[in-house]
């Protein structure tokens, strides 16, 4: 299953210095996810990009949403951007049961800016 959820989430937890932002958000995108044969085990997986928008490296704290059935799992992925640079990366959770595929989205974005 193919999606792409463009979301701009930001929650500020904590500042260890200012930044100039560059009149933008973080976005965070899932690009694709589904489930797949890891490590002798079916997981769910999802690939995402994190795009800085701030003149400064930030350290981003994303949680995804892994939702199927009634079920719902939150898993977290911690990124380190530079500023203006966007990077991309997998995150998965176990997931027993092959069928059906979860929907993955993006709970929560904090952010922590360095300097």
């Amino acid at each position: 299953m193919l999606s792409t959820a463009a979301l701009l989430l930001v929650a500020v937890t904590g500042c260890v210095s200012s930044t100039d932002s560059l009149g933008e958000a973080p976005e965070v995108e899932v690009t694709d996810y589904g489930t797949r044969w890891r490590e002798e085990k079916f997981v769910a997986e999802a690939e995402y990009t994190i795009r800085n928008p701030y003149s400064d490296p930030v350290e981003f704290r994303v949680g995804f949403s892994f939702t199927s059935d009634g079920s719902h799992t939150l898993e977290w992925a911690t990124a380190t951007v530079d500023a203006g640079t966007t990077v991309t990366g997998t995150v998965f959770v176990p997931w027993e049961k092959h069928l059906p595929s979860p929907r993955v989205e993006v709970e929560s974005v904090r952010e922590e800016r360095r300097s």
